[in-house]
């Protein structure tokens, strides 16, 4: 699976902000996990997927 255009608009956003600490794709299930360092956002220390 390819990534959508909007996983990349999140990402990019995510950048820009500064939030992204780091990011991993699961091309054989298009998911995104994701470590960010904001407050609202999931934990610094934890993965999200979507």
């Amino acid at each position: 699976m390819e990534p959508t255009e909007a996983q990349y608009l999140i990402l990019n956003a995510l950048e820009t902000l500064d939030f992204l600490i780091q990011q991993t794709f699961n091309s054989d299930t298009g998911n995104w996990y994701i470590r960010t360092s904001s407050s609202v956002l999931p934990k610094r220390n934890s993965f999200t997927q979507w």
